[in-house]
């Protein structure tokens, strides 16, 4: 990670010190204008006149979605309760794409319950759906179509390809854009791709974006379709391991702009391109924060941190029990001896969930924790609070934080597992 998320990072060690008494653990702390900064990082990487789309999946935080809208960003959402998180994080209409399968009668009646914004068609039954709400409500609504294309792809965490209910499949997006005469309410204005997610090789994510413009312009050449807006999703990753350098995304960016060079050639009407990314804006703009219990030595000399949140409440974007942990720092709770005065000793790390998956880092050097002491796990801005299991053993949901000129300040309150009964 970059030498600015780290020295952001060490401005809020000494803000969390202060707040420590009235800091609830566990908990997400963000930094929204580090998430704004990597949203212009990669932005400037992308070829020039493109726009770039926040997935809000990988964080709904409306602290972090305002923060990022602020910066420019359209917002990818994907469900009723993103739709709502949007309104209140004050996100405009028009800057949503609502992507995802299966949406509901009642999510595209939210949706379209305001004008503007793009729908992402998942299939025919879809379109069937929202054309009924939009001739009740004599409104129209610009949609793309997303397409499921075979495509055989390594280095990739997630692939979308092979992944059914996703989007159309070549013969069915032809045989939809054919007919598209049934859908008077809907304005056809062009395809969505996605391949894969937490791609980590940037020439992985290359061969992504150059497979889909090929089946794009292929598309548009068959069906006699014009393609006015073409989103290519995105997938770039970030490393969690703590000695993981940032792939070299830049390195990339040339190549990039010599694809979308050869696609706006190929289709005349082209005015809009959008990538999209989630984790590598908001990962390193994250962290969880969680509070020594204890220390506790085995007779055979085993030393064991217990701290009250551990994988019920943190996920670490999807990697489990400690076998490869992101990196972690302790903090000295306020008025506890210096860390620089304390022993180096060899520890795991456990949270509190009656099971031995419920384990955060593994046998990791680590200063001599006392009870009250934080641990910080960085890079956690995705994918953490989201995943996270707060009904199991009745654990209840983490409280967030985000980090301003003012200090730490509550985000969302926690959320107890007796919540709503």
């Amino acid at each position: 990670m970059s030498s600015d998320i780290d020295a952001a990072w060490e401005t809020v060690l000494p803000k969390i010190v202060d707040a420590s008494s009235n800091l609830e653990t566990p908990a997400y702390v963000y930094l929204p204008d580090v998430a704004a900064s990597r949203f212009w990082q990669l932005r400037r990487i992308l070829p020039t006149g493109s726009e770039l789309a926040y997935s809000a999946k990988a964080n709904g935080n409306p602290d972090m979605i305002s923060a990022l809208c602020g910066a420019g960003a359209l917002i990818d959402i994907a469900s009723a309760g993103e739709i709502e998180m949007t309104r209140r994080a004050g996100v405009p209409q028009r800057n949503l794409i609502f992507t995802g399968p299966a949406k509901s009668h009642e999510e595209l009646t939210a949706f379209t319950a305001l004008e503007g914004g793009i729908v992402v068609l998942e299939s025919a039954a879809e379109a069937r759906r929202l054309q009924s709400i939009l001739t009740e409500r004599k409104q129209v609504c610009d949609v793309l179509a997303r397409i499921r294309i075979d495509a055989k792809l390594s280095g990739v965490q997630l692939s979308m390809t092979a992944a059914p209910q996703f989007g159309f499949d070549y013969r069915a997006v032809l045989n939809f854009l054919a007919d598209f005469a049934a859908y008077p309410n809907l304005n056809f204005r062009g395809l969505h791709g996605y391949l894969g997610t937490g791609i980590e090789d940037p020439e992985h994510a290359l061969s992504c974006c150059n497979r889909l413009c090929e089946v794009i312009v292929d598309i548009a050449a068959v069906s006699g379709r014009d393609i006015e807006i073409v989103d290519l999703g995105g997938g770039f990753g970030v490393p969690r391991a703590p000695d993981a350098n940032e792939p070299d995304w830049p390195g990339i960016g040339p190549a990039l702009q010599e694809a979308i060079n050869r696609l706006r050639k190929e289709l005349p009407k082209l005015r809009r391109i959008i990538f999209e990314s989630g984790r590598y804006i908001v990962g390193p703009a994250g962290a969880f924060l969680t509070r020594v219990i204890e220390l506790k030595r085995t007779s055979d000399n085993v030393n064991v941190v217990l701290v009250d949140g551990g994988a019920g409440a943190f996920s670490w974007d999807g990697a489990q029990v400690g076998f490869r942990p992101g990196p972690l720092r302790l903090i000295a709770a306020a008025g506890a001896t210096p860390l620089h005065d304390r022993d180096i000793l060899e520890a795991s790390i456990y949270g509190p969930l009656c099971t031995p998956a419920d384990r955060i880092a593994h046998r990791i050097g680590i200063e001599t924790p006392a009870s009250g002491d934080f641990v910080m796990c960085l890079r956690a801005g995705a994918y953490g609070y989201g995943q996270g299991t707060g009904f199991f053993i009745s654990r209840g949901f983490p409280t967030e934080y985000v980090v301003g000129a003012d200090g730490i300040s509550l985000s969302r309150k926690r959320v107890e597992a007796t919540a709503g009964l």
